[in-house]
């Protein structure tokens, strides 16, 4: 057998395993799951469109007969389609925009999918087990006012669903994509220059949406004006967090940013640190972060005299 033909084969066992396994992992530990699309991108960039789209169906047949059917679903709906797309914007030449763009939209489109597919064909509602999780927390602090709060909750949950969709689909391409960049490097794969997380910042008249859609919502309560609303809150939200990382950046060098993100993510795995953690980032970063953004959309506070990154 000649070298280029082992080396292909080497190469279809190596990303259909890690497109399987990837995936197995991400289903019991959550934080992997926003590095599904990972294997299957960078799988198109070393050995193309067709032969990838293959190895993803020996991974969820084998996902199938091995586990179970929402492995199976897993694989073809959210790290198939997200990673097909996103390998393949890669490898047309698309700028680090565009990529970005499709890839995160094909991230929410695949995460709705997988869950509506979830309930349709295997019966899984997720609404019924986040009231069960909610209902054993409250039972554990033994407060019956959390019991009779959980119905209430449940509904702003599925007001703001959307919400949540585009938070996990965002973040789910935006981690496949700096985990590609660093992947691709080694694998010697030239990609474009993606829009540095450092640098994002929007446009001023966004603002001027949020205000709008803040002044429909008051006028008359939908929830798609809420879901936009949160949605450009979000957004300027990156921004001020974009704006915050370009300072902190600036003041320390590689090594101490790698030792920062690494006691994130130590204190992530705890849960009490980790609940005190995030109960602090969301009550007094979040609205700091938003404030930041909305200001940097009208005054450029890095001076980069551009608008949404670069």
């Amino acid at each position: 057998m000649q070298p280029e033909q082992t080396q292909k084969i080497q190469d279809a066992v190596l990303f259909t395993g890690a497109i399987l396994l990837t995936t197995v992992f991400g289903l019991y530990m959550p934080l992997v799951a926003f590095f599904w699309p990972v294997p299957v991108a960078l799988s198109v960039l070393r050995q193309g469109g067709r032969n990838t789209i293959a190895g993803v169906i020996v991974a969820a047949l084998a996902a199938g007969l091995i586990w179970n059917n929402q492995v199976f679903l897993a694989i073809i709906l959210v790290s198939g389609l997200v990673g097909l797309i996103m390998g393949g914007s890669i490898a047309e030449g698309f700028n680090g925009r565009k990529i970005l763009y499709y890839s995160v939209t094909a991230a929410v489109v695949s995460q709705g999918l997988f869950l509506v597919a979830n309930q349709l064909v295997l019966g899984i509602d997720y609404w019924v087990l986040i009231e069960e999780v909610m209902r054993e927390a409250a039972a554990f602090y033994e407060d019956p006012a959390l019991t009779e709060a959980i119905p209430e909750v449940i509904e702003v949950f599925k007001a703001i669903y959307p919400t949540f969709l585009f938070i996990s689909g965002a973040l789910t391409a935006i981690l496949s994509l700096i985990a590609v960049r660093s992947f691709a490097a080694r694998l010697k794969i030239d990609l474009p220059e993606f829009p540095r997380l450092s640098h994002w910042r929007f446009d001023s008249r966004l603002s001027m949406a949020l205000f709008l859609l803040l002044v429909l919502f008051f006028l008359s309560p939908n929830i798609i004006f809420l879901n936009l609303f949160l949605g450009i809150v979000l957004l300027f939200c990156g921004g001020g967090l974009s704006l915050i990382g370009y300072w902190i950046g600036g003041k320390l060098d590689p090594r101490s940013r790698r030792i920062l993100l690494m006691a994130v993510l130590i204190l992530l795995i705890f849960p009490v640190m980790g609940a005190i953690f995030m109960g602090i980032f969301v009550l007094f970063v979040l609205p700091l972060a938003m404030v930041l953004g909305l200001l940097d959309s009208w005054r450029d506070l890095r001076k980069l005299n551009r608008v949404g990154g670069g």
